[in-house]
C-alpha cells in the first residue's frame, strides 16, 4: 500500500473520552497497537501511518499525549537550539512516569474495543514510551522507527520482542541492540539513507525514496507484530 499524500484526512472519527481526543482506526481487528507519535503530536502523517497499519490488520489507538502542547513542527530544529531552555523543558516533561496514565488509558481503550493482544509502536521520543511499556510488561511487543532517548538500561529491561528501526541520524544504536534480552526474537533494520523522522511528521511522502523507505518500515512492523501478537 502506498503512502503518497502529505496531507491526509483521518478516515475514522476521533473518540472523545473524558475530554481527550483519541484517534482510532482499524476497528474490528483483535490485534491492538498503542501508537505513540513523535513530539509533533497529532500530525496528519501520524494518522496516515496509523491508517496503513490498520489496513494491515491492526486496531490502532493514538492517545492524546500532548493535549495541545506538542512541539510545533515549524520550530524544528528549535530556533533557540536543542540545548536551550524551551526545548529542554519540553522534553524533560515527557517522562514515562508522567505519561503512564495516558498509556494505561490507551491500553484500556484497546481492550474495550476488542483487542486481545496488544503491542506498542513509538516514533522518535515515542519510542522511549513504547520500550518502557514493554519493559513493564504492559504490552507483548514493541517497535520504534527512528527512536530517541533510548538507553542500554531500557534495552536490558524489555520483557518481549522489540523492533529497533533507527535512521542514519540516530546511528546504528549497536549498544542498545546488543543489550536487548536474547530470550526474545527481536528485529533490527538500519535505515542508513533516511533522516530522523522519515516515517512520522517530518516525512515527505511525495519523495519517492522517503515513501519507499517508509513503506518498508511499516511492512517490517506489520510482519513483526503479526508474528508476535
Amino acid at each position: 500500500m502506498s503512502c503518497c499524500p502529505t496531507e491526509v484526512l483521518p478516515v475514522k472519527t476521533t473518540y472523545d473520552r473524558q475530554g481527550d481526543n483519541v484517534y482510532i482506526t482499524g476497528e474490528g481487528n483483535t490485534k491492538g497497537l498503542l501508537f505513540v507519535p513523535d513530539i509533533f503530536g497529532p500530525h496528519p502523517n501520524a494518522y496516515h501511518v496509523a491508517d496503513i497499519l490498520a489496513g494491515k490488520g491492526f486496531l490502532v489507538v493514538v492517545p492524546d499525549f500532548f493535549r495541545g502542547k506538542e512541539w510545533p513542527l515549524e520550530d524544528f530544529p528549535p530556533k533557540d537550539g536543542f540545548a536551550a531552555d524551551p526545548f529542554q523543558n519540553f522534553i524533560k516533561a515527557l517522562t514515562y512516569d508522567n505519561l503512564k496514565p495516558r498509556v494505561e488509558q490507551g491500553l484500556k481503550l484497546l481492550k474495550a474495543l476488542g483487542a486481545t493482544s496488544i503491542g506498542a509502536v513509538g516514533f522518535c521520543w515515542g519510542g522511549k514510551i513504547a520500550i518502557s511499556a514493554l519493559g513493564e510488561g504492559l504490552v507483548k511487543a514493541a517497535a520504534s522507527p527512528h527512536p530517541s532517548f533510548f538507553t542500554v538500561e531500557d534495552a536490558k529491561a524489555v520483557k518481549g520482542p522489540f523492533a529497533l528501526l533507527p535512521s542514519k541520524d540516530d546511528g546504528e544504536l549497536a549498544d542498545v541492540k546488543a543489550a536487548l534480552n536474547p530470550d526474545f526474537k527481536h528485529v533490527y533494520h538500519y535505515f542508513d539513507d533516511m533522516h530522523h523522522g522519515f516515517c512520522a511528521a517530518r516525512a515527505d511522502f511525495t519523495n519517492e525514496l522517503n515513501r519507499t523507505r517508509a513503506n518498508e518500515c511499516i511492512n517490517i512492523m506489520a510482519d513483526f507484530f503479526n508474528a508476535n501478537l
